[in-house]
């Protein structure tokens, strides 16, 4: 089962593909997109967020491709909600390295963006 912060990327992370081939987005395309709509939700649901290549970041890329922060009043960092990686290229180990940041985050949601040539491909990744 899905939580609402899950439920909310699911729905705005995928509609992209079938507007990537439409338009035939090149993958910084891919990249922008997927960081412009995850960055919206995080500032909607509260967060700061890091994240390069997008111009209402709260600060640059940190750590991650995109974070998104959560801090006290006092401007403390209490906890990090979400950390995405992004990798395009198709070896295996360029996508585990990325993948391994994201197993040592202590945040409560990781996102792995990946591809590959077929489907098959991608299910094997994932196992």
């Amino acid at each position: 089962m899905f939580d609402d912060i899950e439920s909310a990327i699911r729905d705005i992370l995928s509609p992209i593909p079938s507007e990537a081939c439409t338009k035939e987005w090149e993958t910084p395309r891919w990249t922008k997109e997927i960081k412009e709509r995850l960055c919206e939700l995080g500032h909607k649901l509260g967060y700061k967020v890091c994240a390069s290549n997008y111009n209402d970041k709260d600060w640059g890329e940190w750590l991650f491709d995109l974070v998104w922060l959560l801090s006290d009043k006092n401007g403390y960092l209490t906890s990090v909600p979400l950390v995405m990686e992004c990798e395009w290229d198709y070896r295996s180990t360029n996508i585990e390295d990325d993948f391994q940041k994201l197993i040592l985050a202590r945040a409560h949601h990781r996102i792995m963006i990946f591809q590959q040539k077929t489907k098959d491909e991608v299910l094997r990744g994932i196992e």
